[in-house]
């Protein structure tokens, strides 16, 4: 019998399940656990079928092929964790195992759902997001999401390693930008001056960039360290925001003043290579708002 195949009539009664991948050379701490995922049908079985690099999650197809290459070529193993659940219940036991076993220690890359919301967090962490004030952005700065490699009780300086880059982003921009707050989980954890933006010298498919710098000066930290800029964070894990002194802070919205609205995602998107809000589509938008905001000035 093969272990990993699951029978049409094992599906029909299993609904939505919650699985665990496994390396089985591994023992001993989270007992070879290499990837949690969420599901129904083959969605457990189906990892092992396609693991070819140029397609998604190549850090666990990696890890999969890796296991076949290895001594007597063995099989990852795939264990159902907890099935007969709803989408929603299944969605919450992934996150909370993620959370539990640590990302870092995963071929996961995304933490769970709501895990940014709810998940995971010391005593001293719950304090800080629900007492956390709302940022208020005095400077020019980048914030940059660091929930995949943030780790309870880092130090400024590890922080620093983790938040440098290397960044998708376009050095030109960046070298207009000073300050980088460094965001776990909505909240800044730590912010830098920048010294000095650079290329990366690894060889990407397109260049990345990373920067140099050290802990900013009290005055900046006292500004925005464990400040809550949740309103500001999105899929893409970098986000510029500017100050302007006539118009505080220039985030480019509608009138709608809603913060996920998709005519504000679209004109606010600084990523020039974006590929969920085109060139196109931002020049448009942006051309129209503008023209809304000339007429609205002159009554």
């Amino acid at each position: 019998m093969d272990e990993n195949r699951l029978s049409q009539a094992t599906i029909e009664k299993l609904g939505y399940y919650v699985y665990l991948l496994i390396d089985p050379r591994k023992s001993g701490k989270n007992n070879g656990v290499f990837y949690v995922g969420k599901g129904n049908k083959k969605r457990a079985p189906s990892h092992l079928k396609d693991t070819d690099f140029e397609k998604e999650e190549y850090a666990k197809n990696e890890r999969i092929n890796e296991i076949r290459r290895s001594i007597g070529n063995p099989e990852p193993k795939i264990d159902i964790l907890r099935h007969g659940l709803t989408s929603d219940e299944a969605f919450k036991v992934e996150s909370a195992v993620i959370d539990y076993i640590g990302i870092e220690n995963l071929t996961n890359e995304v933490l769970g759902h709501d895990s940014t919301d709810r998940g995971r967090m010391s005593l001293d962490e719950v304090e800080i997001k629900y007492q956390a004030k709302k940022a208020e952005f005095l400077d020019d700065l980048l914030l940059i999401n660091i929930n995949k490699t943030f780790r309870r009780g880092m130090s400024s300086a590890e922080i620093l390693k983790v938040t440098k880059g290397d960044w998708r982003i376009i050095k030109e921009r960046a070298n207009n930008f000073k300050i980088v707050c460094a965001v776990f989980r909505g909240i800044v954890r730590e912010v830098f001056e920048v010294e000095e933006w650079a290329i990366s010298p690894k060889d990407y498919k397109k260049p990345r960039i990373f920067f140099e710098g050290k802990v900013a000066n009290k005055s900046l930290r006292e500004k925005y360290l464990y400040r809550d800029v949740s309103d500001f964070q999105s899929q893409i894990p970098t986000r510029y925001i500017k100050f302007d002194k006539q118009k505080k802070v220039i985030d480019m919205k509608c009138l709608c003043g809603d913060s996920q609205c998709a005519k504000c995602l679209t004109v606010n998107c600084e990523d020039d290579n974006c590929t969920v809000h085109t060139m196109e589509n931002k020049t448009k938008r942006r051309n129209y708002f503008e023209i809304k905001r000339k007429d609205s000035t002159k009554r």
